[in-house]
């Protein structure tokens, strides 16, 4: 069997998940080239491929393999990806809580699942799924505009005041991840 190079395999970019994958950092990324990368790379860190080599050599590329898992989990999950890239930016999540105005709609949402939920009306579950995955797909298309739009070097709409609305749209896509996934539950409890 060829052994890889320590250094060629091993060592790399050292940085964050998109670094560490070799992946231009954007929110709008190409899933399906995350997951080959991935695969790739889990591929030529695999502990097979360093049998023969010393103690030290093997435990760096287990460390690596795990910071490859890791980076491409981070990546996968849109919330994750974007406050990386938030962070990468420079932007700073606001100290205060989002707007009242989306804070209600939250109330409303959860009173609206609430009562569904006690009703064992199935059809007004999946309605509010429907809903909360239609403002999801709005929340990640705007963070596509912002955050593509400040890594490539500002776009007209992201450059008004981009830490607020960067992390807004960041708050709108983790509430709707932790509805959808409370609501699907419940849905699976009507089954």
């Amino acid at each position: 069997m060829d052994t890889p190079s320590p250094s060629a395999e091993v060592r790399g970019p050292s940085g964050d998940a998109f670094d560490l994958l070799a992946i231009p950092p954007a929110f709008g990324l190409d899933l399906a080239e995350l997951s080959e990368r991935h695969r790739a790379l889990s591929l030529s860190l695999h502990p097979d491929r360093f049998a023969g080599q010393s103690a030290a050599v093997r435990r760096a590329a287990l460390q690596k393999a795990v910071a490859v898992n890791e980076a491409h989990r981070t990546l996968r999950d849109p919330v994750s990806r974007a406050e990386l890239l938030a962070a990468r930016l420079g932007l700073a999540a606001p100290a205060g809580p989002e707007s009242l105005e989306f804070l209600e709609h939250v109330m409303e949402l959860r009173e609206a699942l609430a009562e569904a939920s006690q009703a064992r009306d199935e059809a007004r579950l999946v309605g509010l799924i429907q809903g909360t995955e239609a403002e999801r797909d709005r929340a990640s298309a705007a963070l596509v505009v912002l955050l593509d739009g400040l890594v490539s070097g500002g776009h007209p709409e992201a450059m008004n005041s981009p830490t607020s609305a960067v992390f807004e749209q960041i708050a709108r896509l983790r509430y709707a991840a932790r509805f959808l996934e409370a609501a699907r539950a419940e849905l699976d409890d009507l089954s």
